[in-house]
C-alpha cells in the first residue's frame, strides 16, 4: 500500500505541489464605460491559468474584444491588484485595473500593480489607487 501511493504521489502529487501559476484578466470597455477583472490562482500551469481567467471573464462580460491580459506568472510569491477610478470624456467614470504577480514581497507586487494600470490606461492620471485583492500563491 506504502509503494502504491508513493508512486501516486509521484505522477499527481508534484503538479499539485507546483500550482503557483497566476494570472489576471482585466476587461476595459471605455464606450460604455465598464471595467472589471478576474484574477485565478494555483492553478498547474500559466498557460492553465491565463485561459480560464479569459473564459470567466469573457463569460461575466459577455465581450471577449475589450478583454486583455494585466498580468500572468509561473512564480510562487505575492500578488496585488489595484483599482482605480478613471474619468472619461463623456462624463462618466469607469473602474480601471492593473495586477503584480509572483514577487517576493506585498510591497513589490503592489509597485508593479500600479505599474499596470498605468501600462494600461495612459489616460489615468490623478495617481489614487485602492488595493483590491492580495494573495500569496
Amino acid at each position: 500500500m506504502k509503494k502504491l501511493f508513493g508512486i501516486l504521489f509521484l505522477l499527481f502529487g508534484v503538479n499539485f505541489l507546483a500550482c503557483s501559476q497566476s494570472a489576471v484578466y482585466i476587461y476595459k470597455n471605455v464606450k460604455d464605460g465598464k471595467g472589471d477583472f478576474m484574477s485565478v490562482r494555483n492553478m498547474p500551469n500559466q498557460m492553465d491559468a491565463e485561459f480560464m481567467a479569459k473564459q470567466k471573464l469573457t463569460e461575466l462580460v459577455n465581450d471577449d474584444l475589450m478583454i486583455i491580459k494585466g498580468a500572468a506568472t509561473g512564480k510562487t510569491g505575492h500578488g496585488v491588484v489595484v483599482m482605480a477610478t478613471l474619468q472619461l470624456g463623456t462624463g462618466k467614470s469607469m473602474n480601471i485595473y492593473g495586477a503584480g504577480l509572483g514577487f517576493t514581497s506585498e510591497q513589490l507586487a503592489t509597485q508593479a500593480a500600479v505599474t499596470s494600470l498605468k501600462r494600461l490606461n495612459p489616460e489615468w492620471t490623478t495617481g489614487k489607487y485602492t488595493i483590491i485583492q492580495k494573495f500569496i500563491d
